[in-house]
C-alpha cells in the first residue's frame, strides 16, 4: 500500500509537473502570438497611413490640375467669345459696307 501511495504521489507531481510545463508553454506561444500580432497590426496602421497620406497627396494634386484645366478654359472660352464678338462686328460692318454701295 505504502508503494503504491508512494508511486501514485510521483505520478501526481510529474503530472502536476508536466501541467505546469505545458502551461508554461502554452504561456509563452500565446505570449509570443499576442505580440506578433501587436506588430501586424502597428504595421498595418502604419500602411494604411501611408496609403491615406497618398491618396490625400494625389487629390490634391487632382484638385490643383482641375483648377489649372478650370482656369486655362476659362481663358480660353473669354479668347473665343472675344474673337466671335470681332468676327461678328467685322461681319457687321462688311454686311453694312455691302448695304450701302
Amino acid at each position: 500500500m505504502r508503494d503504491l501511495e508512494r508511486r501514485f504521489s510521483q505520478m501526481e507531481e510529474r503530472l502536476a509537473k508536466a501541467t505546469q510545463e505545458l502551461r508554461d508553454d502554452t504561456h509563452k506561444r500565446l505570449e509570443g502570438l499576442e505580440l506578433f500580432f501587436k506588430k501586424e497590426l502597428d504595421a498595418l496602421k502604419a500602411r494604411l497611413k501611408s496609403e491615406y497620406d497618398e491618396r490625400v497627396d494625389g487629390d490634391s494634386q487632382i484638385n490643383d490640375a482641375l483648377q489649372n484645366t478650370s482656369a486655362a478654359l476659362k481663358k480660353a472660352i473669354a479668347q473665343a467669345e472675344e474673337r466671335f464678338s470681332e468676327y461678328a462686328s467685322e461681319l457687321r460692318q462688311q454686311i453694312l459696307e455691302q448695304s450701302n454701295r
